[in-house]
């Protein structure tokens, strides 16, 4: 019995100090449902901008990889080809001074790259192979063929 007097005579006070330290802070919450709930990661908003973010692909289906569709051709430099049942090509990306940019670009038979939508014919041993179809100064529709051989990084400057 002096246990449950002792233990309500310390929680009014405890309640008392509390209320005392709010009115000192001089809080004002009007509605106390829309606070957030601080266990909960708070939300942040994506925008679909910039070039890492994710892009429709042509079978509808929204991807984070880095995509060489609207680059420059000679621009693309192969870097290594994986051989097996399914061919891939690793591709990287040089600027105007000749050095290489930090994303890696896997290609796949079939994808397009490039401004004019070359095709990936191929993936051979020394390369890939892109059939390009443009528009000659008859107007007549033609293809032409490039061979983007596998070239080797310069080392790393560190």
């Amino acid at each position: 019995m002096i246990e449950l007097v002792f233990s309500l005579i310390i929680s009014n006070s405890f309640a008392a100090g509390q209320n005392s330290i709010i009115k000192k802070l001089n809080i004002d919450i009007k509605n106390p449902l829309e606070l957030r709930d601080p266990f909960k990661r708070k939300m942040r908003k994506i925008s679909m901008t910039g070039e890492s973010r994710g892009r429709l692909l042509v079978n509808d289906k929204f991807t984070n990889h880095p995509s060489l569709a609207g680059r420059n051709i000679e621009n693309i430099r192969v870097v290594g080809v994986l051989l097996g049942q399914t061919r891939r090509a690793i591709a990287r990306l040089v600027d105007e001074s000749g050095t290489y940019k930090n994303e890696t670009y896997f290609i796949k038979e079939g994808m397009k790259l490039g401004q004019n939508g070359a095709v990936v014919k191929a993936i051979v041993p020394g390369g890939i192979i892109l059939a390009e179809k443009i528009r000659n100064v008859y107007e007549e529709d033609e293809y032409i063929e490039t061979v983007i051989p596998i070239t080797t990084p310069p080392p790393s400057k560190k």
